[in-house]
């Protein structure tokens, strides 16, 4: 019922400090939340939800510190990942990081770790190998 819906967050993408300085911007990142929040509690209602893998993340996180125009940087040392439904043990949190959310302190996730967990839940072996046209073959995912 719903195939790879996507809600965008357009307001937590805080490069600048005007992204997220208005009423308007904070109520967007608020809907986005809500309806995130809507679509667990209608899965789970309609039974789907363990049949169903949610998972919000970006591609990396924010810079802990204020960049001079006031904004927030990429960054990929420290990032949230929510993962919900299709076997996740809902009601958890798994690792942390440091006081500034700078680095990992404990338990940290590799993005192949990330991958291997997906799969897992898909019923695919994380270290199943797949074979190009020249009869190489490759890892599904780089694992540290």
């Amino acid at each position: 019922a719903y195939p790879n819906t996507q809600f965008p967050i357009e307001a937590a993408d805080a490069y600048y400090p005007q992204t997220l300085t208005t009423y308007r911007d904070a109520a967007e990142t608020q809907k986005s939340v809500a309806a995130f929040s809507a679509l667990i509690e209608d899965l789970e209602q309609r039974g789907q939800l363990q049949d169903t893998l949610v998972i919000w993340m970006g591609e990396f996180g924010r810079t802990p510190q204020i960049n001079p125009s006031g904004g927030r940087d990429h960054w990929g040392a420290c990032q949230s990942v929510v993962m919900a439904g299709g076997g996740i043990k809902g009601g958890q949190v798994y690792g942390k990081s440091d006081k500034i959310a700078a680095y990992p302190a404990e338990d940290p996730v590799s993005p192949g770790e990330i991958g291997a967990t997906l799969y897992h839940l898909m019923g695919v072996d994380p270290k199943s190998e797949i074979v190009d046209q020249t009869g190489r073959p490759h890892g599904l995912l780089e694992l540290s």
